[in-house]
């Protein structure tokens, strides 16, 4: 039943439905999980078509909860920020595609702002605030068939979260609203991941250690080079000619990097990406012992990766003929191979023919992964 069919609906049944109380609904569904609440550690919220508005309250009475996780759902924004009331043992908030509802009603101060006080990674992906002017009428918010509504990106509060140390913020704008005065207020994070990066916004995170990022804006030399020098793990998920040189820069100032991931985007071949782009790049990083690529090739393109010489883990997710023509033998330091096809299976004999050319390596198979360690 829709919103438009009540009106004509019998009298019966449009008198017990303005009779249902979600409060006294919400609070019988409580009382059911009293045996329960104390045990439960992770909570997962799906999408119920809506409903999940009025049952977001039943979280705050797990209290021992340490994972959340809010997936397609809508929320009251104002009860979402009072979670940290309760939930003192959070450590971990995740939110995917989640739009809050905030009513002009509701007067929110920063002050009245409170994660949780253990919080130590909170996760946001593409959510959302509708902005209404009045309390929802539950019946017709529930049933209304309308499965788009008006809304604004969300933007991080400018608050202080003394505990968190991970963040992953990705929205709907490209500008990043709200994300830099969050991180300025926020220097302890030592792991970042955004769609957007530019150095500017990462000016006063003194502890980062952890970077990673799909898009980077064009190079700011009026920046803090010491900053980079703490970090240890770099992964950039869009590597494309347009970005080469830029990359290339980030990269000189990571004086201290240890890991190194770069997503590939196609070209016509991929080896002079990996002569002028990649081993200039790696062959500065004196501290570089993991390298992980995702390269997406031509069938049967033979790729020549003797140069990453300096390299003790290396990582690649490619087409699996290329795989197959790979030679990583005069790699003098390298220790440990994982190899992944993302179009036939590697789990042939073959492949296991081809492998066994490497002298004092041992390999293992699966469907589309062979991992490899030097004896």
């Amino acid at each position: 039943m829709n919103p438009k069919s009540l009106v004509n609906a019998p009298r019966s049944i449009k008198h017990h439905l303005k009779s249902l109380s979600a409060e006294k609904g919400l609070n019988d569904f409580i009382t059911s999980l009293k045996n329960i609440e104390k045990f439960a550690k992770r909570f997962y919220f799906d999408e119920l078509k809506r409903a999940e508005y009025y049952l977001f309250p039943i979280i705050t009475t797990f209290k021992n909860l340490t994972s959340l996780r809010l997936d397609c759902c809508t929320v009251p924004l104002i009860e979402f920020y009072k979670v940290g009331e309760s939930l003192s043992n959070l450590k971990s908030i995740e939110l995917v595609l989640v739009t809050f509802i905030k009513l002009t009603s509701d007067d929110m101060k920063l002050d009245d702002i409170k994660f949780p006080r253990n919080l130590n990674c909170l996760d946001i992906y593409h959510c959302s605030v509708s902005n209404k002017k009045s309390a929802l009428d539950p019946i017709k918010f529930l049933l209304s068939e309308k499965s788009r509504v008006a809304t604004n990106n969300y933007t991080l509060p400018n608050v202080q979260v003394l505990s968190l140390k991970k963040l992953s913020f990705f929205g709907n704008d490209a500008k990043n609203a709200g994300i830099k005065s969050f991180l300025d207020s926020n220097p302890n994070l030592d792991y970042l991941k955004i769609e957007n990066f530019s150095l500017s916004i990462i000016k006063k995170l003194n502890s980062l250690c952890s970077l990673e990022f799909d898009i980077m804006r064009p190079f700011d030399t009026e920046f803090q080079i010491t900053i980079l020098e703490n970090i240890k793990r770099l992964k950039i998920n869009t590597v494309c000619f347009d970005y080469y040189e830029n990359i290339k820069k980030l990269c000189s100032l990571c004086l201290n990097l240890q890991e190194l991931h770069f997503v590939v985007t196609y070209n016509k071949r991929v080896q002079p990406s990996i002569d002028n782009f990649l081993v200039p790049v790696i062959s500065k990083l004196n501290h570089l012992k993991k390298l992980e690529l995702l390269l997406t090739t031509d069938e049967n393109e033979k790729l020549d990766i003797k140069k990453f010489s300096n390299i003790e883990s290396l990582i690649i997710e490619t087409e699996s003929s290329t795989i197959f023509n790979l030679n990583f033998y005069k790699c003098k330091y390298l220790k440990k191979v994982e190899f992944t096809s993302y179009t036939l299976d590697v789990n042939t004999q073959d492949f296991k023919d081809r492998f066994k050319s490497y002298k004092n390596w041992a390999f293992k198979f699966s469907e589309n992964t062979i991992k490899g360690y030097k004896l």
